[in-house]
């Protein structure tokens, strides 16, 4: 029996608006997946993979994409309506319209917040022989940092997340397959040493990520403005 191989291109988040549901990811994933003869979403644990035939699928790209630190990379992958009920049976999608309401609403600070981008760092899986099939695994992580910085260039925006690399030992030294995946900014309320999560805003899409200096490197998202003003309006149609 041929093994069929999966090769991880990145990651993403489940999301809807109204009837479209697909997945926000960056636009170098798309463009990846794009020539692919099979598309497979790893959904949750014990329930294997969900394929979609080439062609199947919307793949969108953001103008402009560019692959490099500087961006823009920013994309989204409409799931048909037929396999929308396979994929909502096993996993939420992220209503959008619920999430650029609460934001329109005033957008929290991006101090005195918990940032976690999520996404499965290829470091953190595995593929190897089982029997007759090659068993594949992977592990999501939920990075925590903080936002050390933020920027608008034309019609995005841009967050760079600070990971202290050695501040766990089980953290990977490479986050390369989080691409795509979200950044979430979590509020807090503070009640002497109990902490206590408020709210979470989906808050932006990983993309990059700097080379290691000092056991320290960053983690480059796009940002709100990129997501509920881009792509809302542009790439889910």
């Amino acid at each position: 029996m041929k093994e069929k191989r999966v090769s991880p291109c990145g990651s993403g988040t489940l999301v809807r608006r109204g009837d479209v549901h697909g997945i926000l990811t960056a636009a170098h994933v798309v463009h990846e997946l794009r020539d692919k003869d099979e598309v497979a979403l790893f959904l949750t644990k014990g329930r294997g993979l969900f394929t979609f035939d080439k062609g199947t699928p919307i793949f969108s790209e953001c103008v402009d994409a560019n692959f490099a630190e500087e961006g823009p990379d920013i994309g989204f992958i409409q799931i048909p309506n037929a396999k929308v009920g396979t994929v909502g049976a096993v996993k939420s999608f992220i209503n959008l319209d619920n999430q650029a309401a609460k934001i329109e609403g005033g957008q929290p600070d991006l101090e005195g917040s918990l940032w976690c981008a999520t996404g499965f760092p290829v470091a953190m899986g595995d593929q190897k022989p089982d029997g007759e099939f090659l068993h594949t695994t992977l592990f999501g992580l939920v990075s925590l940092g903080v936002v050390d910085g933020y920027e608008e260039r034309d019609r995005f925006d841009y967050y760079s997340v600070g990971v202290e690399l050695n501040a766990d030992d089980s953290l990977p030294t490479s986050y390369a397959g989080m691409s795509g995946g979200g950044l979430w900014q979590i509020t807090i309320r503070r009640d002497g040493d109990e902490i206590e999560a408020v709210d979470k805003y989906l808050s932006g899409v990983v993309y990059y990520q700097t080379e290691i200096k000092d056991d320290f490197r960053f983690i480059k998202c796009h940002g709100r403005k990129s997501i509920y003003e881009y792509v809302l309006p542009e790439l889910v149609i």
